[in-house]
């Protein structure tokens, strides 16, 4: 016995120094969600930490966070042995940093007034007048209320504007309109956006391979294209499975270069041959649209003053990594109206304000099903309905076959309805399990046919 639990006090030391090793990658994960979320909820968004740490991160009980109004900076804790450092800088929001240098992130430019580069307002629809619209008011109710198994809706925005009126724009209490709030996945159908408006610029082709600089001149991966990148084709392996292991984790927490992330998966595919949503994909494509600029300068400048000051998105902030791209996945902040202009600009055919944006050709293939997509419910960076042309489901089957959708985690979403001359915006932090986009979007799709027939019937 005494051999025994001396072999045993020898062994445990040993034991705790290769849990604590496996544990770190993990542990440092779950600091840098901690320090990132905290930094831009607290400087883009204006929340408190109390209220971040109680909502945002809640079920993550074993983290924490201080923030450094001074140096502008948060540094997020697990159980205060593992740390990391989240930076804000302004139009560039907060980054998260290798170690904890305040200057270990690639240097950016001030952005701070890039909306006076804005060329001509674009006014925010006016609401409607003279109708009434009580049953959409009571599908709205509905949206804001909790879901009875407990689990949390916390719907935070809803916003309504068909043929160019606010039909309904409502907030939770606590949020108003002008809150910046995270997009999460509804940032690739920026990304999208951006990619079609270098295509127009002839700065890129939907065709011309993808040449990273970690892969030699006969890698297999030379193969993958613009093309396959944008429409979730490329063939790279890639786990989209949230949790503190998986991919989009380690790829938004535990990388300073989230493109190099990805690139660095093998191939397992044929390039164009299947469908694999990725947000590795994302921040690969958003790397090669900055190697499409002669200039870092160029590529940071280039989404405020070419899209979101002429579209009059002045609230909207596309976050980097430390390397200093885009997180072109998942990290776009604006406030709901901000989101909802972004639907408008694809339902007018990519016009804003008088300026031709977007190219009408892009529009059309950014929402057109991608041959690889299954059940023709995926464009190039938008979600769609577009397969139900072809008998397919499309992303919402009880949706109709011209509506498309920008999509993100936790119940974001922005939906485009050509037909209807609709968009509908909805913001929130919810449960899985506790909310249905298209069952929401559905309620309000009914309340608008059954007020406007009320109407009409009202009028004859």
């Amino acid at each position: 016995m005494k051999r025994f639990i001396a072999v045993a006090v020898a062994i445990l030391p040993v034991m705790g120094i290769v849990a604590a090793y496996l544990a770190t990658p993990l542990a440092m994960v779950g600091a840098g969600l901690a320090a990132k979320t905290v930094c831009s909820q607290v400087f883009l968004a204006d929340r408190s930490v109390d209220d971040v740490l109680a909502e945002e991160l809640g079920p993550y009980w074993y983290v924490g966070a201080e923030v450094n109004r001074e140096r502008r900076s948060v540094t997020g804790h697990v159980m205060r042995a593992w740390q990391r450092l989240a930076i804000y800088r302004p139009g560039f929001g907060c980054t998260l940093v290798p170690g904890l240098d305040l200057d270990a992130a690639t240097p950016v430019p001030d952005l701070s007034g890039w909306q006076a580069a804005t060329t001509q307002a674009v006014e925010w629809p006016a609401p409607a007048t003279g109708g009434d619209y009580g049953q959409l008011d009571r599908a709205i109710d509905l949206a804001f209320s909790e879901h009875p198994n407990g689990l949390p809706t916390r719907t935070r925005a809803v916003i309504v504007v068909q043929h160019g009126q606010v039909l309904a724009e409502r907030y939770a209490p606590g949020i108003d309109a002008g809150q910046r709030q995270r997009g999460w996945s509804m940032s690739k159908s920026v990304l999208g956006t951006l990619v079609g408006m270098r295509v127009r610029d002839g700065k890129l082709s939907p065709d011309q391979p993808v040449v990273h600089g970690g892969w030699a001149a006969d890698d297999p991966r030379t193969g993958i294209t613009v093309r396959d990148l944008i429409q979730m084709s490329s063939g790279l392996e890639f786990d989209e499975t949230y949790g503190a292991n998986g991919d989009p984790a380690r790829l938004l927490y535990g990388t300073p270069d989230a493109a190099g992330f990805a690139a660095g998966k093998p191939l397992v595919h044929t390039p164009g041959s299947k469908w694999l949503y990725s947000s590795g994909t994302s921040n690969l494509l958003a790397w090669v649209l900055r190697r499409s600029f002669e200039s870092d300068d160029d590529y940071w400048r280039y989404p405020y003053e070419r899209l979101f000051a002429p579209a009059g998105m002045t609230s909207a902030v596309f976050e980097v990594d430390a390397s200093g791209t885009f997180i072109g996945s998942s990290w776009m902040f604006a406030t709901p109206r901000d989101w909802t202009r972004l639907g408008l600009l694809y339902l007018d055919n990519g016009m804003a304000g008088g300026q031709q944006i977007i190219d009408p050709d892009w529009v059309r293939f950014s929402v057109a099903a991608a041959p690889a997509a299954p059940d023709g419910k995926y464009g190039a960076h938008w979600w769609t309905n577009d397969g139900q042309r072809n008998g397919l489901p499309g992303m919402y089957p009880k949706l109709p076959e011209d509506a498309y959708f920008a999509i993100g985690y936790e119940g974001q979403i922005v939906a485009v309805f050509p037909a209807r001359n609709l968009v509908v915006t909805r913001m929130g932090l919810s449960h899985k399990d506790a909310w249905n986009n298209e069952r929401f979007l559905a309620n309000v799709l009914d309340a608008l046919e059954l007020d406007q027939s009320a109407a009409k019937d009202g009028g004859e």
